[in-house]
């Protein structure tokens, strides 16, 4: 049995709808859908999931991209990050202009 399978079988079980379940796991019905069907989301995302569906930290990890899944062997957290998010500039703070810069 899949993890996707085991949350649909859960979910079943305790009589849950996909709305129910995406309010215990803080999430969206339509998310949840897609979960269930086989798609994957960010981390924190699949932490809540398998919290509501009570699955092992594997079983989680199986709803994250496989460069997320820390036990996979493929970890590379930075492998779709632009390089701009990885080091961004500073931002300059904003220094007020003198009353005399204003034109009249």
């Amino acid at each position: 049995m899949t993890v996707r399978e085991k949350m649909v079988e859960w979910r079943r079980s305790y009589g849950l709808t996909r709305k129910e379940m995406a309010v215990l796991a803080d999430c969206s019905e339509g998310l949840l859908t897609g979960i269930e069907r086989g798609d994957v989301t960010h981390p924190s995302i699949a932490h809540r999931i398998g919290m509501a569906y009570r699955l092992t930290e594997l079983e989680t990890e199986e709803l994250m991209p496989r460069c997320r899944r820390i036990h996979g062997g493929d970890y590379d957290p930075d492998r779709y990050v632009a390089s701009a998010d990885r080091n961004p500039a500073p931002v300059p703070r904003f220094i007020p202009l003198p009353k005399e810069a204003y034109a009249e």
